[in-house]
C-alpha cells in the first residue's frame, strides 16, 4: 500500500490560505462598492472657490491672482466606475495689477465660463469613491470693455464622491483648466483653478 505523506498535503497550506483570506477581503471591499454604487444618469450641482491668473503671452506679463466665487451644474451618466458628465459653470473675476505700463487692463472685470464634457474614473471602495477626470469643452471669457473669446481647452481634476443611500452622493473636486483666448488681439492664458463641493441626485 502507498502512504501518502500528511506532510505533503499540508505543505504550503499556510500560504494558500493566507491569499484565499486576501482574496476574500478584497471581494468584501470591492464588491459592494460596485453592486450598491449609483448608478445611471444624475444631476447635480456645483459651487465654490475659482482662483484665476491670467497673462499676456505676447508681453510675458502675468496679472496678479484673483479669486472669487464659482457656481455651475452637471448632467452625466455613471456605470461601475466610469462616469461621463456634460458640466457649465461660470465665475466672475478682475484683472488686478500696479504696474503703470498695464494701466488700460488693470480693474477691468472678467467674465469666464466653461462648458464641456468630462470623463471621470472611480476607485471602487465602499462609501467613498475617489476619482480622476479628464475634461475638453469651451472655456470663454469676456473682459470688460475691450474683447472678448471663446475656443476649446482641456482640463483635468481629482476629487471624492461620498454615497448617501442609492440617490445622493456628495461631491468634493479640485480643477485646473489649461485655457488661452485672444483678447484685443492679444494672446492671453488663464490659468484658472477651481475648487468646488457639490451634491448629485440620481435617477
Amino acid at each position: 500500500m502507498v502512504r501518502i505523506s500528511k506532510n505533503k498535503i499540508t505543505k504550503g497550506g499556510p500560504m494558500k490560505r493566507f491569499l484565499i483570506n486576501l482574496a476574500i477581503i478584497g471581494l468584501v471591499i470591492v464588491s459592494p462598492s460596485l453592486v450598491n454604487a449609483q448608478t445611471g444618469f444624475y444631476l447635480g450641482l456645483l459651487g465654490g472657490y475659482s482662483a484665476q491668473k491670467p497673462s499676456l503671452s505676447n508681453f510675458e506679463f502675468e496679472f496678479d491672482r484673483d479669486p472669487s466665487f464659482v457656481y455651475g451644474a452637471r448632467l452625466g451618466l455613471k456605470f461601475m466606475m466610469l462616469a461621463v458628465e456634460g458640466v457649465f459653470f461660470q465665475a466672475s473675476h478682475s484683472l488686478t495689477t500696479d504696474d503703470p505700463a498695464f494701466i488700460f487692463w488693470a480693474n477691468r472685470q472678467v467674465d469666464t465660463n466653461f462648458l464641456g464634457v468630462q470623463l471621470k474614473y472611480f476607485l471602487p471602495l465602499l462609501m467613498l469613491q475617489p476619482y480622476f477626470s479628464l475634461g475638453y469643452g469651451y472655456f470663454g471669457a469676456n473682459v470688460e470693455a475691450i474683447g472678448q473669446d471663446r475656443q476649446g481647452s482641456w482640463n483635468a481634476g481629482v476629487g471624492v464622491e461620498l454615497h448617501l443611500g442609492k440617490k445622493f452622493a456628495l461631491l468634493g473636486e479640485g480643477r485646473y483648466f489649461f485655457s488661452q483666448l485672444e483678447i484685443d488681439n492679444e494672446e492671453m492664458k488663464f490659468g484658472q483653478f477651481v475648487l468646488s463641493g457639490g451634491f448629485n441626485f440620481y435617477f
